[in-house]
């Protein structure tokens, strides 16, 4: 394998009338530029990127809520907000940095556009000056070498025949060697300033294609350095990126570090207690105990005595109904009947109008609400 370093030394071919070592030269620096316009829009869409997610960012941190929040966890919280939208604000500014970057490669891309654009037309003429001439040359040559062979025959036939001709026919023949020779030398005269004119057409091309090979060699070189160059920056400014984007998270790490939750417990209370004793319990009210005046004590002064001559006379033998008491029921003006919520009493008489039932529990007879018994 050759070990060339140029492309002056590598682009060449045997061929006169060839092209193939610039045209393969000229499809290199095409693909080279495609590459550059491929990058350049690479940048450019990363630069879109970063906007779009810069500015997204910064929405999201205004629209955000959290004012409901206090003390040291607000504190945290807007702290947050405030670096998300400062990182957003440094995306954007990145993704105009990335823009400057991509506009350096279009106007590179351009520039070398422009330079290739003039060697590619010098060297377009040359070849078709190159080509025409060649086979302008080859033709001559063709005709050269017709013309020698219709010299050498018409003086062997006049050799031949100068012996047994007449002399006007000796001086026919004559004359004919003459013009066929002339032609001869004419052509090759002809072949020979094509020949000349040819040589110096290839010493001008061979040199346009060296200095177009030289030339070449040099876009390509600029181009590889320029594109190394923009995607180092590009690296370097999404790292710087990562790193600034840490410092403002770095920010929001400290800021958490400040947040106290005993702190902000305690700072709630203070804001906004209401009180610190709890409501008394709600306590169980008979309807029948709450007011001791009025005919109501009169109605209970009627219940509960078990030596009242009213009931001492109940015969044994009476058909007891046994009810449960639905809720727990005494009387303040006597001891003698104290009945409990679920307790089992007989009734003797459920057929009073005055709302009351007589029952008779433990051998003990009293008056009862008729609504504390479940008949």
């Amino acid at each position: 394998m050759s070990d060339f370093n140029h492309f002056k030394d590598a682009f060449w071919s045997g061929d006169f009338t060839s092209t193939s070592g610039y045209d393969t030269l000229l499809q290199k620096v095409n693909d080279g530029r495609k590459t550059s316009k491929d990058l350049e829009d690479l940048v450019k869409q990363r630069a879109v990127l970063e906007e779009r997610y810069g500015k997204d960012l910064m929405q999201l941190a205004r629209k955000t809520g959290g004012q409901n929040e206090i003390n040291t966890l607000r504190r945290a919280f807007d702290t947050m907000k405030q670096q998300l939208e400062n990182v957003g604000n440094a995306h954007v500014q990145l993704a105009g940095a990335l823009r400057e970057e991509a506009k350096r490669v279009e106007d590179m891309r351009d520039r070398q556009k422009e330079q290739r654009r003039r060697v590619e037309i010098s060297m377009e003429r040359l070849h078709k000056q190159k080509n025409h001439l060649y086979k302008k040359t080859m033709d001559s040559k063709k005709c050269y070498e017709q013309k020698c062979q219709e010299a050498d025959e018409v003086e062997i036939t006049a050799d031949n025949r100068m012996a047994t001709g007449n002399v006007k026919q000796q001086e026919k023949l004559k004359a004919k060697v003459l013009q066929t020779r002339e032609s001869s030398v004419d052509a090759d005269k002809t072949y020979k300033q094509n020949v000349e004119a040819l040589n110096s057409l290839r010493q001008e091309w061979q040199k346009e294609h060296q200095q177009s090979c030289q030339y070449f060699d040099k876009l390509e070189c600029e181009r590889i350095t320029f594109l190394r160059r923009t995607m180092w920056i590009h690296s370097n400014l999404l790292s710087q990126q990562c790193v600034k984007d840490d410092e403002m998270y770095e920010v929001v790490r400290e800021s958490l570090e400040q947040c106290d939750v005993k702190a902000d417990i305690k700072y709630f209370i203070q804001l906004k207690q209401t009180g610190s004793e709890p409501p008394a319990p709600v306590l169980y009210e008979n309807y029948y105990h709450r007011n001791d005046h009025g005919g109501q004590k009169i109605a209970r002064d009627r219940t509960c005595k078990s030596e009242s001559t009213d009931y001492e006379f109940v015969p044994h033998n009476f058909n007891k109904k046994q009810v449960r008491v639905k809720y727990s029921f005494s009387d303040e003006t006597s001891n003698s009947l104290c009945l409990e919520e679920n307790e089992i009493v007989s009734v003797l008489d459920a057929h009073r109008n005055d709302g009351w039932c007589l029952v008779e529990q433990n051998n003990k007879t009293g008056l009862v609400p008729l609504s504390y018994l479940d008949l």
